[in-house]
């Protein structure tokens, strides 16, 4: 569905005519005679607008091609890796999620990290709430931050990882990737 740029050439001259021309979809209104140097102008404004658009467009389905690729490779990665906001929010997440029986992809909406985890692996979910502080400062200087958790109550051992996503002094949404590796043996 590529963009089609219209210009209106009409003898209306009235600007409740060129009023609901605009608001009817065209692009552009021009009132008959016109010159063609005008017409002209007009048309290379078009090929602008068409040529943005063109790549818009372009760019939108290299981002969802980009989006399934990565989606289909966070899913065949066995460890938990999420993203997360400065609370620990959990913005996505791998399927690992839903694998570890955690919560469903639908579920994640306002659920901090500590709390997703704190129904399977209770123990491990309040370390992982403790370490968040030192991690979080970690992170807003720019550093990676690892710690080993555990969790007795059902034998798992994990290596969990942090790793800062870009500027993270001036993040509004993406914080951290966080990797947690079951690493019982």
């Amino acid at each position: 569905d590529r963009y089609t740029y219209i210009i209106m050439l009409t003898a209306k001259d009235g600007i409740n005519d060129m009023v609901i021309g605009l608001e009817s979809g065209i692009d552009d209104f021009m009132i008959k005679p016109f010159d063609k140097r005008e017409l002209n102008a007009r048309i290379k404004i078009g090929e602008r607008i068409i040529n943005l658009e063109n790549q818009l467009h372009d760019n939108l389905e290299i981002m969802n091609q980009s989006r399934q690729e990565w989606a289909a490779t966070t899913e065949a990665i066995p460890q938990l890796i999420c993203l997360l906001d400065a609370d620990s929010t959990v913005i996505r997440s791998n399927g690992t999620l839903s694998g570890w029986q955690l919560a469903r992809q639908d579920e994640l909406q306002g659920r901090k990290l500590h709390n997703l985890l704190r129904r399977i692996f209770p123990e491990f979910a309040t370390q992982i709430r403790q370490q968040w502080f030192d991690a979080k400062e970690f992170l807003e200087k720019g550093h990676m931050y690892a710690f080993d958790g555990t969790d007795t109550n059902t034998n798992r051992f994990f290596h969990v990882q942090f790793e800062p996503i870009g500027n993270t002094l001036t993040a509004e949404h993406s914080f951290a990737a966080v990797s947690i590796q079951d690493t019982t043996k």
